[in-house]
């Protein structure tokens, strides 16, 4: 009999680590929900710095087009990570600011551009490694276009903070 609470206890701990896993697994899902729609992560980079008038982030994002900037920023706003303000104007303007809870990216951006180093580190470095994995070597000529636009808005915060 001993042995079955035995079991019981350890059933229950196994479902309350269960649990514990289960909503540990929804936060992640949420985060990369957010994270893995292209442009995403790097509208939050460009937005650390402060906050970024419509035009200028259209201006230093130049690979991706407006309509769909806008989208993501609508889809960011919607998810409470991005605010919008109005100025009437005229001209009217519109800008975007990361929220309290968009500033929490400040570390996840961290850990990912350190991550990232390790990666090119690991590409470069490997004995007979391939150059074109890393954007800009060669045959990879398009990657290298595209991030022209894309550098330039990530570092746009630095520049302005």
């Amino acid at each position: 009999m001993g042995l079955r609470k035995g079991r019981g206890a350890r059933r229950l701990g196994l479902e309350a680590t269960m649990a514990s896993d289960s909503a540990r697994c929804e936060a992640f899902r949420a985060a990369m929900d957010v994270l893995g729609k292209p442009w995403n992560g790097l509208l939050l980079k460009a937005l650390m710095g402060g906050e970024l008038r419509f035009s200028v982030l259209a201006e230093h994002m130049a690979p991706i087009g407006d309509r769909m900037l806008s989208c993501r920023l609508k889809e960011l706003e919607a998810a409470g990570l991005v605010s919008r303000e109005v100025d009437p104007g005229p001209p009217v303007r519109v800008s975007y600011a990361l929220t309290a809870v968009g500033r929490g990216m400040e570390d996840v951006t961290r850990a990912v551009e350190a991550w990232g180093a390790q990666i090119l580190t690991v590409r470069t470095d490997v004995p007979g490694g391939v150059p074109g994995d890393v954007p800009g070597e060669q045959g990879c000529p398009d990657a290298a276009a595209q991030c022209d636009g894309v550098e330039e808005a990530v570092c746009l915060g630095a520049r302005e903070g």
